[in-house]
């Protein structure tokens, strides 16, 4: 579009069509929701599912936060493994003895096996 101000002076406006909007939909998972946007913003958004929990954001930012999920859950799943682990048996009793006295046989915290004896009344 040219608009001229004088006859010495010429303005040249150049008028951008706003972009067209489209209706984009996401997964349900994603509360189903119909956002007004451009084509190309439609085609750069995903319904992303981080640990069960679901978003809608670029496909790069789900990329990214996927990455870092994944690294804090390996950095947790380490974590775990270094701790000491504790052996849990069950437990069992022996039938009463003879001389009144019930014991019981268990795996104590280090896994060493305690057998305790105790009179019966």
């Amino acid at each position: 579009m040219l608009l001229f101000k004088n006859d010495t002076q010429r303005v040249v406006q150049t008028v951008q069509p706003k972009p067209s909007l489209i209706t984009c939909t996401h997964h349900e998972k994603c509360g189903g929701v119909q956002l007004q946007v451009t084509e190309a913003e439609c085609k750069n958004t995903t319904c992303c599912d981080i640990g069960g929990v679901f978003a809608i954001m670029t496909i790069t930012e789900c990329q990214q936060k996927r990455q870092e999920y994944a690294l804090k859950l390996q950095e947790k799943i380490i974590e775990i493994k270094s701790r000491p682990r504790t052996i849990i048996q069950p437990s069992y009793t022996q039938p009463l003895q003879m001389d009144g006295t019930k014991c019981t046989t268990s795996y104590d915290y280090l896994g060493k096996l305690v057998t305790i004896c105790r009179p019966t009344w």
